[in-house]
């Protein structure tokens, strides 16, 4: 996944991620339908991650907004130079000029690597200090699970996975009081809630600059506890002999981060569940809103979201298949650092074994109306200079190696922006409706963006429209700055 592509996921995410925890907040999150609400946490913090992902359907495609309007005869925007004598390298006059957007971009990666990678050492850390509990403490089977007996004193009982600790504090307690602490913490280990914390962590680590991550966490520990407290004073009549329990406990030193703690600070919802009845049938149907928010937040991310991130569909071989040629033996792609040679393959469509075919490739390669060739893909990311060469090399078995040698070139970011021969219409008026805005990286779409919206606002000839960047040079090369020039006329 190509950095800017992943950028727009963690947002996207981000965005269902909001919508699923507000749901829960105020409609959810004060139900008694503990195992209903330990589904919701769970699945909305997997949702969040998996609808980024999905397309939109075909059907629905028509919601996507239009970019111009039905009737409009514009050409595809092309170079009008040759990018054949780019020199790569950095400019001698570009080497005091700071790149403060790019280096913006590095520390942003920075941070976010550091941020992840913290929060994955932290669960780690947690990990091996639980398993070197496990492995230097007394454990006994018991049923479903392992009691392990802690060497120091100070230590509330918690559970993970297979296992429940305990520590000395609790040889005080009663058989009653220890049955039903061992009780509670036997259904955290039946209903598997450690897998669910452990996802949540994972989940965190991805998400970790988001606030209410952290939210769902707390009330998915919240939820695991209401559903064992449940299990307890199911099975006991003394529900006040575990009401004074909670209390007596709820003191405890705070357990390892990926366990479950028998006491938290939520103690008076925890003591308040306890005697609440269930919730009815009709709240119940509260759970349904989860329906139609994943079904909003789905055709938000699907609808609007990053182009580039759609996979390129292969493009038809009728040209190709009905020829009878040379087949590919090899593609190989050299040169390439911004897109992976994985993505190229899947933007080209071709494979060995498929017949050669110059027209097909070469349509793949440069402008097509849609921006699904490799150029698009390149300028669209600011990558102004972009060429690409195809070598065709016959092979003694009758097949063809196919290389393809990319010239990237530096990033360009626009200057200026001018409107260039209005006489009645207000130039700062229209500039402000483009997509284009100084600073911003170069984009072949956002240029053809702002000829369809200048043609679409009746006061120009629409076939007399024309973009026209104007690379800014130092000393005879290029910059990674350039002008843009549009030139209308009026009616």
């Amino acid at each position: 996944m190509e950095s800017s592509n992943f950028w727009w996921y963690l947002a996207e995410a981000s965005f269902c991620l909001t919508a699923f925890a507000g749901l829960y907040r105020f409609a959810l999150a004060r139900l008694s339908s503990f195992l209903w609400s330990r589904g919701y946490l769970v699945g909305s913090l997997a949702a969040s991650l998996v609808l980024p992902l999905l397309g939109l359907p075909d059907v629905l495609r028509h919601l996507r907004p239009p970019v111009a309007q039905a009737g409009t005869t514009l050409k595809p925007w092309v170079l009008q130079w040759s990018a054949q004598h780019l020199v790569i390298g950095t400019p001698a006059g570009l080497i005091s000029s700071w790149d403060w957007l790019g280096t913006l971009g590095v520390v942003a990666v920075t941070v976010y690597g550091l941020g992840a990678l913290l929060r994955l050492w932290r669960i780690g850390r947690s990990l091996r200090g639980l398993y070197q509990l496990i492995r230097q403490s007394p454990r006994t089977r018991i049923g479903t699970f392992w009691l392990v007996e802690l060497p120091t004193a100070g230590q509330g009982a918690f559970s993970f996975g297979r296992y429940v600790f305990l520590s000395p504090d609790h040889a005080t307690l009663s058989p009653l009081e220890r049955a039903q602490l061992l009780r509670h913490e036997q259904m955290h280990v039946e209903q598997h809630h450690s897998l669910d914390i452990l996802f949540a962590e994972l989940v965190g680590a991805l998400l970790w600059f988001h606030p209410l991550v952290g939210y769902l966490k707390r009330e998915l520990r919240n939820v695991h506890e209401y559903l064992a407290d449940a299990q307890v004073a199911q099975h006991s009549h003394l529900v006040s002999q575990y009401r004074r329990l909670l209390l007596r406990l709820a003191s405890a030193q705070a357990a390892p981060v990926l366990s479950h703690a028998f006491t938290n600070k939520q103690i008076v919802l925890r003591l308040r569940f306890l005697t609440q009845p269930p919730a009815s049938p009709t709240k119940k149907l509260r759970y349904l809103l989860v329906l139609p928010v994943a079904l909003s937040v789905w055709l938000s991310t699907a609808s609007f979201g990053n182009p580039a991130t759609e996979a390129a569909p292969m493009l038809p071989l009728t040209a190709a298949s009905a020829i009878v040629g040379p087949k590919i033996n090899r593609i190989r792609w050299q040169g390439n650092t911004v897109l992976s040679t994985n993505r190229l393959n899947q933007l080209l469509g071709l494979q060995p074994g498929d017949v050669y075919n110059a027209q097909v490739i070469e349509s793949r390669l440069n402008f097509l109306p849609d921006g699904r060739d490799i150029t698009s893909q390149y300028m669209n990311q600011g990558y102004m200079f972009f060429s690409l060469i195809p070598t065709a090399t016959p092979q003694a078995n009758g097949t063809i190696d196919l290389a393809l040698t990319m010239v990237e070139g530096p990033q360009v970011r626009l200057r200026t922006i001018t409107l260039q021969g209005n006489q009645k219409t207000n130039s700062q008026a229209v500039l402000a409706t483009l997509p284009l805005k100084s600073g911003e990286l170069f984009s072949r779409a956002k240029l053809m963006q702002a000829q369809h919206l200048i043609a679409a606002m009746g006061s120009f000839d629409a076939n007399q429209v024309h973009i026209n960047p104007q690379p800014v040079f130092d000393n005879g090369s290029p910059s990674k700055l350039t002008d843009i020039g549009v030139v209308v006329v009026e009616k």
